[in-house]
Order: C-alpha cells, then sequence, then structure tokens
C-alpha cells in the first residue's frame, strides 16, 4: 500500500467522482416522448426511459410509437409501418451496457490505486479514468441521439405520407428528445477541475526541498564506492569536485529525490525530470 499523500487522495477521489457521474449518467432520459393529443395515441403515451431501462428487452417508447403508428394508419387506410429499428436498439444497447461496465471498471480502478498502487507512478490510471469519463459520456449522448433522430424521422416520414390535411401536423413535429447530453456536460465540467488539480498539485510537489545532511554521512556521500564510473562521467563538472567526487550537498539532494520518489511523493516522471534538471544545471 502507498503512502497517503494530499495528491494521492485527492487525485483518486476526483477520478471516483468521474466515475460515479458516468455511472449516474444511465438515470438521465436517453429518449422522451411526448404524443399526447397526437392523432390515435393512446391515453398514457408520453413516456420516458434511461439508460437502465434500455439494458434489457423491449423498449417502451418504441412499443407505443408502433401502436400509434398502426392506429393511424388503420384510420386513413395509409399502409403504414414502422421501419426496423431492431439494429439501432442493439447499437443503443450496446452503448448503454458499455457505459455500466466502464464506469464500474473506472470506478475499481481508480480505488484501486488509492490504496494498492505502491507508488505515484501509476498515475496514468488515472488519466485514463478522466479520458474514459469523456468517452463514455459522448457514447450516452450518441446513444440518445440516435435513438431520437430515428423516431423522429420515422415521425416525419408518416406525417408526410398522410395527405388529407386535416389535422395540423406542426404540432407534433419533433414529439422525441433525448437528456444524454446532460451526464456528458458534467462531465466534461468535472474534467476540467481533475486537470486543474492534477498540474497544479503537481508543481507544487515538485518544488526543491532544502537538505540538511548530517557530519556523519559526509564521508559516505564522498565515497567514490557511490558511483558507477559510467555516472561519473555524466555529471557536469560544477557537480562534481577533486579525484571526481560529488559534492555533498548535491549527493544529499539526489538523495532526497529518491527517497521522495520511494515514498510515493514524486511521481516517476518528476523523479526523472528533476533530476535531469539538476545534473545538467
Amino acid at each position: 500500500m502507498g503512502k497517503f499523500t494530499a495528491r494521492r487522495i485527492v487525485l483518486a477521489l476526483a477520478a471516483c467522482v468521474l466515475a460515479l457521474i458516468t455511472f449516474l449518467s444511465l438515470f438521465f432520459p436517453v429518449i422522451s416522448m411526448e404524443l399526447e393529443g397526437a392523432i390515435g395515441a393512446p391515453d398514457g403515451a408520453d413516456t420516458a426511459e434511461n439508460g437502465f431501462d434500455l439494458l434489457y428487452g423491449e423498449s417502451i417508447t418504441e412499443a407505443q410509437f408502433r401502436t400509434l403508428v398502426d392506429s393511424i394508419s388503420e384510420e386513413y387506410h395509409a399502409g403504414l409501418s414502422l421501419t426496423d429499428t431492431s439494429a439501432m436498439m442493439l447499437c443503443v444497447r450496446i452503448l448503454c451496457w458499455a457505459v455500466l461496465l466502464g464506469s464500474a471498471l473506472m470506478l475499481g480502478l481508480s480505488l484501486g490505486w488509492l490504496f494498492f498502487s505502491k507508488k505515484d507512478g501509476g498515475e496514468g490510471v488515472l488519466r485514463a479514468v478522466a479520458v474514459f469519463a469523456v468517452l463514455f459520456g459522448v457514447a450516452y449522448t450518441v446513444a440518445g441521439l440516435l435513438y431520437t433522430v430515428s423516431f423522429n424521422n420515422s415521425w416525419q416520414e408518416l406525417w408526410d405520407r398522410l395527405t388529407s390535411g386535416t389535422y395540423d401536423a406542426s404540432r407534433y413535429a419533433v414529439p422525441f428528445s433525448t437528456a444524454a447530453y446532460v451526464p456528458l456536460l458534467l462531465i466534461l465540467a468535472l474534467e476540467i477541475v481533475f486537470w486543474i488539480l492534477y498540474f497544479c498539485m503537481r508543481d507544487k510537489s515538485a518544488a526543491l526541498l532544502p537538505i540538511q545532511v548530517s557530519e556523519d554521512a559526509a564521508d559516505l556521500y564522498q565515497s567514490d564506492a557511490l558511483f558507477m564510473p559510467s555516472d561519473k562521467e555524466h555529471f557536469s563538472g560544477r557537480a562534481y569536485r577533486g579525484k571526481g567526487r560529488f559534492n555533498v550537498k548535491s549527493l544529499a539532494y539526489l538523495r532526497e529525490l529518491k527517497s521522495l520518489f520511494d515514498e510515493g511523493i514524486l511521481t516517476e516522471e518528476e523523479f526523472e525530470r528533476e533530476k535531469e534538471k539538476f545534473l545538467n544545471r
């Protein structure tokens, strides 16, 4: 289990919130139908279905719409029928399942990283969670658009084929709508917060710290045994003294950087960046 630093806790909680919002998006209506009062519309024709409603079985909205089309077709002897929507419904169902399973996986990864990752170097997991939260938000929005656009087009074709002109079709021109885009807007807002926290806390944790070196450690730091020849060749002339020996404070700073990395305070990327910056100063 890694050390619970402020950065670790805040970023993990932010990722968990993104995962939860992705899961809760399934409660927003994928499609809403407002046909109350339309020609041949049965009582209680208005319906609204969210992502959970579409995970299993037949869509109530589709069934109500098909009943309405059959009723109008029978009244006007127009031979109308609703086009096959099985392929579209399959796509919508797959997208809803992807959001459900993906959000559960994102939450598990975020909590797993918080409690079981030994080092902050695994922050790629959190970055992946942030990216996939947007992708799943887009997927849910696409599911709603597929549904509403398909049924609105079918509704418009229905009225185009009715030529009696007895009823005002414009009143029911767009009876289908979706709220599947709302979760995406919430996710995008939280994404901004997540990345602000990610980069701001990153800069703070990477700040250089003053190092105090004990006299007992001075001889050890100056020992040539601490470095391989290849390491000595890499260090700049400013960093070396005498027979290729490293400055005590320089060694102490590098040692402290490594300690911060081992404790999980610095990520691997931050450690390498600061080490390179120090050696090439």
